[in-house]
C-alpha cells in the first residue's frame, strides 16, 4: 500500500478577539458567530472549505457588526422563515438582524454605538426583544410554533412572536436554567436545570383566560437521573430521542415525548431505542411518577386469601417447628413459638446450670517440711512415744 496522506490542516477563522460563545448556520453556506468581543460576524463556508486554499490559511468574514450589544453576547440563532438572526446578550436583551438587508460601513463611534468597520458590510437591526431582567443565556427559533424562545438568568423561559411581542412566560423549578432546546417534531420546550432534571413543556394556547399571556407552557415529561446540572440537550427526531450532557461527566439518552394526538406523527414511527437508558411517562401526565408507583409492592402468596398462613390458622394456629420439647424446661420455654427461641432458652438453661453448681473445695497447698516435722509424723504413724535423751 502507498504511503498514507497527511491529514489536511483545518481552515481557521480568527477575527474574533475574545471568547466565541455561539454559532448558527444561516442557509447552506453562511456561518454566524458571536463573541464576548461584542461583535456579530458572518463567514462564507464555501471559502473556508475551498480545497485549493493553502493548509492552515485564515479567512476573513464578509459581514461584521461591532458593538452589536452593550454587554457580552451569549447565544445566536437563525430563523429561515423570517430570514432573521437573533443574538442574546448579558445586557438583558435579544436583537434581531435582517439577513436580507445589508448595510454599508460606518465610522467607529467613540461612544460604543453599533458600527460596521471599513471594508466590511453589516446587517440591519430589525427588532429587539425586551423583558428579561437578567442575562439572556440562550435564544432558539421554534419552527413548529413560529416563535422565538429565550431563557435567562432571571430563571424564566419566554416566548415571542414574529413581531417581537412577548406571548408567554414560565418559571421552571430547579433553581436556575442551565440548558435550552426545542423538540423539532412537536415544538416542545426542553429545559435543563440546576437540580439535574430535564423537563419537557408543551406549548399551547391559553384557553382558560387566567394567564397573562396568550400561550402557556404545560409540563408533560420529567427526566431525572443526572447527578449534577444538565448543560446541553439535543433532540434526535430520526430516533425519537433526547440526548443530555451534564456536569456529572455523563451523557444520557431518553425517549422523546410523544403526545397521543397532534402533529409529529412522523416521529412516532422512528426506530426503537433498544437497550439505551430512557425514561418516559406513557400516560402523558404532568407530574413525575413516584418510586412507589414505578415499583408497587406485591403481597406475598402466603399472606393472600387461601394461602399457607390462612390454612395454618384454620388448623388451629401456627404450628411450632419443634413438636417435642424437653420435660425439664420451664414454663417460659414451653411458650416459645420458634426454633430460634427454643434454642436460646436451651442455651440459657445450660449456662445457668454451669454457673449455679457448688464450687469445688480448693486443693491443699503443700509446703516443704523440716526434718523434725518429718520424724514426728513417722513416730506417730508407728505408735511410739518419742524418747528423751539427756544432753551432757
Amino acid at each position: 500500500a502507498g504511503p498514507t496522506a497527511a491529514p489536511r490542516q483545518p481552515q481557521v477563522l480568527t477575527e474574533h478577539t475574545d471568547r466565541v460563545t455561539g454559532l448558527a448556520l444561516v442557509g447552506a453556506s453562511t456561518l454566524a458567530s458571536v463573541s464576548w468581543d461584542l461583535t456579530l460576524r458572518l463567514w462564507q463556508l464555501d471559502a473556508a472549505f475551498d480545497t485549493g486554499a493553502a493548509a492552515g490559511a485564515t479567512h476573513a468574514s464578509t459581514h461584521v457588526i461591532q458593538n452589536a450589544h452593550d454587554d457580552y453576547i451569549l447565544s445566536v440563532a437563525f430563523s429561515p422563515e423570517l430570514g432573521q438572526i437573533a443574538s442574546s446578550s448579558a445586557d438583558q436583551g435579544v436583537k434581531l438582524w435582517d439577513v436580507r438587508c445589508d448595510t454599508d460601513s460606518s465610522p467607529v463611534d467613540a461612544d460604543g454605538e453599533m458600527c460596521v468597520p471599513e471594508g466590511k458590510r453589516g446587517k440591519r437591526c430589525c427588532g429587539v426583544l425586551l423583558g428579561h431582567t437578567s442575562d439572556v443565556s440562550c435564544v432558539k427559533w421554534s419552527e413548529p410554533l413560529a416563535l422565538w424562545v429565550t431563557s435567562s438568568e432571571d430563571r424564566t423561559v419566554r416566548l415571542w412572536n414574529r413581531g417581537g411581542v412577548q406571548v408567554g412566560e414560565y418559571r421552571p423549578p430547579g433553581d436556575g436554567i442551565t440548558a435550552l432546546a426545542l423538540d423539532r417534531c412537536h415544538g416542545c420546550v426542553i429545559v435543563g436545570t440546576m437540580d439535574a432534571a430535564v423537563r419537557i413543556y408543551a406549548v399551547a394556547p391559553d384557553l382558560s383566560g387566567e394567564s397573562l399571556w396568550p400561550f402557556e407552557l404545560k409540563l408533560v415529561q420529567t427526566n431525572s437521573g443526572h447527578a449534577d446540572a444538565v448543560r446541553c440537550v439535543l433532540h434526535v427526531p430520526e430516533r425519537q430521542l433526547y440526548v443530555t450532557a451534564s456536569w456529572d461527566r455523563s451523557i444520557r439518552v431518553w425517549r422523546a415525548y410523544s403526545p397521543r394526538t397532534g402533529n409529529g406523527a412522523e416521529c412516532a414511527d422512528a426506530a426503537d431505542l433498544g437497550d439505551a437508558q430512557a425514561e418516559e411517562h406513557d400516560d402523558g401526565s404532568d407530574r413525575q411518577q413516584t418510586y412507589a408507583e414505578l415499583h408497587p409492592l406485591t403481597e406475598p402468596k402466603w399472606l393472600r386469601k387461601g394461602g399457607a398462613l390462612e390454612r395454618r390458622r384454620g388448623e388451629g394456629g401456627l404450628r411450632a417447628r419443634r413438636k417435642i420439647k424437653p420435660a425439664e424446661m420451664d414454663d417460659a420455654t414451653s411458650k416459645a413459638s420458634s426454633a430460634l427461641g427454643l434454642k436460646l432458652l436451651e442455651l440459657e438453661t445450660r449456662l445457668k446450670a454451669t454457673f449455679t453448681e457448688p464450687a469445688a473445695k480448693p486443693a491443699p497447698v503443700r509446703r516443704a517440711r523440716t526434718s523434725g516435722e518429718a520424724g514426728s509424723m513417722r513416730r506417730a504413724a508407728s505408735g511410739r512415744e518419742p524418747s528423751s535423751r539427756s544432753v551432757l
